[in-house]
Order: C-alpha cells, then structure tokens, then sequence
C-alpha cells in the first residue's frame, strides 16, 4: 500500500466516523420530534411558567416516575415547580410554583397555542 492509499484510506474512515456521529445525534433528535410523551410534557411546562412570567433559575426537568411523568425545577425567587401528569400518552397537566396551582389543563393545548394554532 503507498502512502498515499494510506492517507486516503484513513480520510475516507474518519469521514465515515464524523458521519455516522452526524447520524446518532440526528436520531437522537427524532424523539422530540416525534412527540416523545416526557418531552411535550417538559415544553408545555416551560411554556406555561413563561407565558405566567415565572423567571426560571432551573428550569424543569422531566422524567417518567411509575404511572405519571414528574417534572421539577426552581424560580428565580427558590419557588418550587412541580408538574405531574398521567404516563403514557399525557392528555392533561397540573403545574404548581410554591403551593400555588398555575395551570391545570391540556398538554396539547398549550404545544398548539406555542405552535401558533388554535
């Protein structure tokens, strides 16, 4: 093999490495797009708390917990925010900063009235 087989053998597998990396984060990207239950929960929440005014310190995050998905984060002022919502196929959500119920309602609503539809 001459070096220059060599050189053009180690581009062409690192150009295919750098690929395939492309690919995985683009895969990796498709959940959210597809409508991945925790994930339209958590930008529902964050919807929600901006729409109210809430200034965010964390901002929520959400995990699938049993039969709900939970999603928990902090104000500006160290308020709690809790959310919960049914597991699989969420229709509805409560959110709560402090001991204060902000929104209790659809999940689908708030991704729709974020998307510009009605």
């Amino acid at each position: 093999m001459t070096v220059c087989s060599r050189i053009t053998a180690v581009a062409c597998a690192a150009a295919v490495a750098l690929t395939a990396a492309g690919c995985a984060s683009q895969i990796s990207a498709l959940a959210p797009v597809s409508g991945d239950n925790t994930f339209k929960v958590r930008t529902a929440t964050i919807d929600v708390l901006l729409r109210e005014g809430y200034a965010l310190k964390i901002v929520p995050t959400c995990a699938q917990q049993a039969q709900a998905v939970v999603c928990e984060g902090t104000t500006m002022d160290d308020a709690r925010i809790t959310v919960t919502a049914p597991g699989k196929g969420s229709t509805t959500m409560s959110v709560m900063v402090g001991d204060e119920v902000v929104y209790d309602g659809s999940v689908q609503e708030i991704v729709d009235a974020a998307a510009g539809q009605s």
